[in-house]
């Protein structure tokens, strides 16, 4: 993810995958997190939590399709939901979860590897 904006009030992130771009807006004057993702040709789908809500920003490891390690950036929720930043490899994942980490001044938490299921990821 490249940062598009970051300013002690907004930082605002954007995922590097041409076919489904995400955007992340962290806004601490509304509080709210945005997440608008778009697949494809379908329209753009947002997800909004506030910002009291995040419990942890992780990355984690996965194996896609062809069986290669991806990398995606996950916010953690209060209530255990994660909801990934990406669908796709994210060569700076671990830069963003730390910058995101930083900017809603959270201490830094140890690296752990988290196990995907259908059952914890918030739907986009």
């Amino acid at each position: 993810m490249i940062i598009r904006e970051q300013n002690p009030q907004r930082l605002v992130l954007k995922s590097t995958s041409p076919f489904s771009p995400t955007t992340c807006i962290l806004d601490k004057n509304t509080g709210v997190a945005r997440v608008i993702r778009q697949l494809l040709l379908f329209l753009p789908r947002r997800i909004e939590l506030p910002l009291s809500k995040i419990a942890d920003v992780r990355v984690t490891e996965t194996t896609d399709r062809r069986g290669a390690q991806v990398r995606i950036p996950l916010i953690l929720t209060t209530s255990g939901r994660a909801l990934a930043l990406s669908v796709s490899d994210e060569p700076n994942a671990v830069e963003a979860a730390a910058k995101i980490r930083d900017f809603l001044e959270f201490r830094p938490s140890a690296e752990k590897t988290l196990e995907l299921s259908a059952s914890n990821l918030l739907s986009s």
